[in-house]
């Protein structure tokens, strides 16, 4: 047995613990390691994934006086590696070189006064409380959220064979074959053409394409038809129809009657610019700020409907100043959702328990 000593978190939830209680803890502390590093060895080989498995727990369970909002200094910070390891009078509340005496693994184990305290309306389950005591077990890591980590090209183990002909086949065929899975049979011609028309235009080929395609048996002819795909105006209008709904289009404004609106050059500029090929980096700073551009053109401009997508309103009740405020949430949640990938509006009133945004 370890000697007992009191953990002190001075002002926090995590308050001192008397000398026998800490001693029962500190002993299920230890009974848990034993299990996951005994029996169940398996357990604590498998990684855990801080970011699948642990985020989710702490962000649910703990945040709400542990996380990223917590103005307390003295009220230990779940929410980073630097505040969870922070050492506080000998005690640390993640101790990943002796993951027995974290105060999170003791407490979470605490009968008597566990974490999260016994009137919190979210408690852990068992499956919760083995992930995260699997999870401090292995040093309670705290890892980047992917889409923050530098990107890895990774390389296939295998080369390009008859089956395998690109980099992607070659995922496929890994994941396939830990599965004891071989490839599909190769699709007919009929079905390939079926699939690249549906793809880029969202209609299945016209019956002259079709057979004109089945008839070529040149060496190119399927790249050939790829091309006449690309080239149809259908392929701009089904392939505008995914950027529209990102950025909320409607004919209509969307509150008071939801009547018409006029924005339906922007609608059709979408479309042309897909048809057109326009560079994306264009695409992107037209709808962004086109008619702050040098001498804008009638397109660079119309593409600046993108921030104007946000509903009106002609009620007479309504509060301009209110209303502009909420205009500029919502520009600013789609700004965020579409081009960054991540969500803002939470941050309107507290930090996000995911995202880096304040």
């Amino acid at each position: 047995m370890l000697p007992v000593r009191q953990v002190r978190f001075p002002g926090s939830l995590f308050a001192p613990l008397p000398p026998r209680r800490l001693a029962v803890s500190v002993s299920l502390a230890f009974a848990t390691l034993g299990s996951l590093a005994g029996g169940s060895a398996s357990a604590v080989d498998d990684a855990v994934s801080f970011s699948r498995q642990v985020l989710p727990i702490l962000s649910d369970k703990c945040f709400a006086c542990h996380g990223p909002d917590t103005h307390d200094p003295d009220m230990i910070r779940l929410d980073s590696f630097d505040g969870a390891s922070e050492d506080r009078g000998g005690s640390r509340g993640i101790d990943p070189e002796s993951p027995e005496r974290s105060v999170v693994l003791q407490r979470i184990h605490d009968a008597d006064d566990p974490m999260p305290p016994a009137d919190f309306d979210k408690q852990l389950t068992d499956a919760e409380r083995e992930v995260l005591s699997r999870w401090i077990a292995q040093g309670g890591k705290y890892d980047l959220h992917w889409a923050y980590a530098p990107p890895v090209r990774f390389q296939p183990k295998n080369g390009p064979t008859t089956t395998v002909r690109d980099t992607i086949d070659a995922f496929v065929g890994e994941q396939l074959a830990s599965n004891g899975i071989d490839f599909a049979p190769e699709a007919d011609r009929a079905t390939l053409a079926r699939r690249v028309a549906l793809v880029l235009t969202g209609l299945p080929p016209e019956p002259e394409q079709l057979a004109e395609f089945l008839a070529d048996d040149d060496a190119g002819a399927y790249e050939r038809f790829v091309e006449r795909m690309l080239a149809s105006p259908r392929f701009g209008e089904h392939q505008a129809r995914y950027w529209l709904d990102a950025v909320r289009y409607g004919d209509t404004h969307g509150l008071h009657l939801d009547n018409r609106r006029g924005i339906y050059p922007y609608r059709d500029w979408v479309v042309r610019a897909f048809n057109d090929n326009l560079p994306f980096d264009d695409f992107l700073v037209w709808q962004l700020a086109g008619d702050k551009l040098p001498q804008p053109t009638m397109d660079q401009q119309i593409a600046t409907g993108f921030v104007r997508m946000n509903p009106t309103t002609s009620e007479g009740g309504a509060i301009p100043e209110e209303f502009q405020a909420k205009n500029n949430f919502d520009r600013t949640e789609t700004l965020g959702t579409v081009l960054l990938g991540m969500t803002l509006s939470c941050a309107r009133c507290h930090t996000h328990k995911y995202d880096p945004i304040t």
